[in-house]
């Protein structure tokens, strides 16, 4: 498809296209109104960078809040990661499989799962993370320039958007363009997409265009082309046509397939013809456009249109199957009935076909026209189906089957809900997907809570303080972790109180109050002598020791780390040793001599490299 009409989006995008072929990388958001023809114009625009020989990388979010962590991501990486082979992606990762895994596991079902990174130093485990899938992808856009495009960014999950914001800061001269499109009222509701395309646009990393809806000229312009009209009469219909659409893409389609339907616009086989269309009444709205159409369909049709509509993700053969109650040749006619009226389109893959909505409003208003039963219903449906889809590995979709039991409110003294929803928690948090994770956490909290789990409510808590830390809620992190240490002392719990204690220690270090920072790290490597965790104890030394320099006492924090190295080195353990020379590199980075500074580096780095902790590595780098 082309892209005819909207001049000035259509020569703006191109100039993008250019530019970013010539190594100037970008990043443009295009704004307006559900309908207008944003996702369109993007489609177009993917098209033509694919006929400059660009790959494409092209993803979309499918619903609100599917705290499902990186899943906007992992839907737009899942081509190009698949289509490479293993050799490729090893020259181009350069060390980065294990983060790329981790943001889209689903393009490597059939290659082992790689080690997960420590979290010890979780500022800089994101900070490395996000920096290896920026350099990845600007290696791969190098040879021929890339576009990385999301449509329907305002339904985005957090992870996603903060991955493409970092990529979009680190664009520089990469061949490189990434376009998010959003509605006009999707970047109010959604704060983290509202927070990063203002953020990306006050340093100038991106531009926004707001796509208006198509004018009089381009109305003609396509009837031109599509129908091959004469200009005169064109205009005539043109000016028919905006009248009752106002330039509406998706009302204006609604309009055309009528007129097809009536008779009013046929071909005899050698040109078309186009009648009067001043006398034909539309809808009033879009979406009672929608309902006109929907409300014609089979009974078996609408069934599978309802289940397609509470899923946050396009639906699988298998899943429709599962969930449609339909046998095999009443479901086959369902489906080929929607593909024929253009509602669903199916797409297909070497493992499946699935169907998607042609377009957002149809899905919208589909799933709006469902009674809060019959949603609630089917949630819980989807959540039992999916179970059993998976099988065994039905714990490694945590997040995706706890937001429908979430939705299908099936929480009531239910701990199989409770078990997904603490997987999924803890597996946001593993990706460092820290707003997901807390969603997750809080509602397992409270379920926890009310079916008096005890052991589940105190590890959601000391979880929920780790992401709640990351998101810069200190007050809320610190809340957390006390409320856990209570558990942990009233059962005796001595590993977890001085885990919580280093954690306790280190927030009200980092927040201001160093003193009492360092009163909890001293009970917190008490506590972990007493149940003779010394690696644990080794951890908060280092924790210790920073917070001795960042009160200026550098001999107390320097004596420190050099009586914990044997402690490190009896271990056996190269990462934790490695830990302890990288303070020491830091320490003696800010007071010298350089010479000392270099040899704890040095010795950073061989163990880091020893033991594969990159984090370590990198950061001594």
């Amino acid at each position: 498809m082309p892209l005819v009409g909207r001049r000035a989006e259509r020569d703006a995008l191109r100039l993008a296209l250019d530019d970013a072929m010539d190594g100037r990388g970008h990043c443009m958001v295009l704004v307006g109104a559900p309908g207008v023809g944003k996702s369109r114009l993007l489609a177009a625009l993917e098209e033509e960078a694919r006929a400059r020989g660009m790959l494409v990388a092209s993803g979309r979010a499918f619903t609100v809040e599917s705290g499902v962590p990186y899943g906007a991501m992992a839907d737009a990486l899942a081509g190009p990661l698949r289509a490479l082979e293993p050799s490729a992606l090893t020259v181009l990762a350069r060390g980065a499989d294990a983060d790329l895994q981790a943001i889209a596991p689903g393009s490597f079902a059939d290659r082992p799962m790689l080690r997960q990174q420590s979290l010890d130093s979780d500022r800089e485990g994101r900070a490395r993370q996000f920096w290896n899938i920026a350099q990845f992808l600007t290696r791969l856009a190098g040879r021929s320039g890339a576009m990385l495009s999301l449509d329907n960014a305002q339904w985005s999950d957090p992870s996603s958007l903060e991955l493409l914001h970092f990529v979009a800061r680190q664009l520089g001269r990469a061949r490189l363009l990434v376009v998010l499109s959003c509605t006009d009222e999707g970047m109010q509701s959604n704060a983290t997409l509202r927070r990063v395309v203002q953020s990306l646009i006050s340093e100038r990393e991106a531009t926004q265009r707001e796509v208006s809806p198509l004018t009089q000229f381009d109305l003609t312009e396509l009837l031109q082309r599509i129908f091959g009209l004469a200009k005169a009469d064109a205009e005539r219909h043109a000016a028919a046509l905006y009248e009752r659409t106002r330039g509406n893409a998706f009302f204006l389609e609604h309009a055309l397939k009528a007129l097809l339907s009536e008779g009013r616009i046929r071909h005899d086989g050698v040109a078309w013809t186009v009648e009067d269309v001043t006398s034909w009444t539309l809808p009033a709205t879009a979406r009672d456009a929608v309902r006109e159409r929907i409300n014609t369909i089979s009974r078996d049709a609408r069934r599978v249109m309802d289940v397609a509509s509470v899923l946050d993700r396009p639906a699988s053969l298998d899943l429709l199957e599962r969930l449609a109650g339909l046998d095999a040749e009443p479901l086959a006619d369902a489906i080929d009935e929607l593909g024929q009226r253009r509602l669903l389109v199916e797409r297909r893959d070497a493992a499946d076909a699935v169907y998607e909505f042609t377009h957002p409003i149809l899905h919208e208003t589909v799933r709006g026209e469902l009674s809060a039963a019959r949603e609630r219903a089917l949630h819980a449906s989807v959540a039992s189906a999916l179970e059993s889809l998976y099988g065994e590995h039905a714990y490694q979709h945590a997040s995706e089957i706890a937001r429908h039991l979430v939705r299908g409110r099936t929480l009531g003294g239910d701990q199989r809900a409770l078990a997904y929803l603490m997987t999924a928690g803890s597996d946001a948090l593993a990706l460092r997907a820290d707003e997901e994770a807390t969603r997750w956490l809080s509602d397992a909290l409270v379920l926890a809570e009310r079916l008096e789990d005890r052991a589940t409510e105190a590890a959601a808590l000391e979880q929920l303080g780790t992401a709640r830390r990351r998101l810069g809620d200190s007050e809320g992190s610190l809340h957390a972790w006390r409320r856990a240490l209570e558990h942990a002392d009233a059962v005796g719990d001595g590993l977890a109180r001085a885990r919580l204690l280093a954690e306790l220690g280190q927030e009200a270090a980092r927040s201001g109050d160093a003193e009492l920072g360092l009163t909890w790290l001293e009970a917190a490597e008490q506590a972990a002598s007493v149940v003779q965790r010394h690696d644990l104890m080794v951890h908060v030394r280092v924790a210790r020791a920073k917070t001795l320099q960042s009160l200026g006492q550098h001999a107390a924090a320097s004596s420190l780390m050099h009586d914990t190295l044997p402690v490190a080195a009896a271990l056996g353990d190269a990462a934790v040793e490695a830990r302890v020379h990288q303070t020491l590199l830091q320490l003696y980075a800010w007071t010298g001599p350089a010479s000392l500074a270099r040899h704890h580096g040095a010795l950073a780095l061989e163990l880091a490299e020893r033991s594969g902790d990159r984090e370590v590595a990198w950061a001594g780098h």
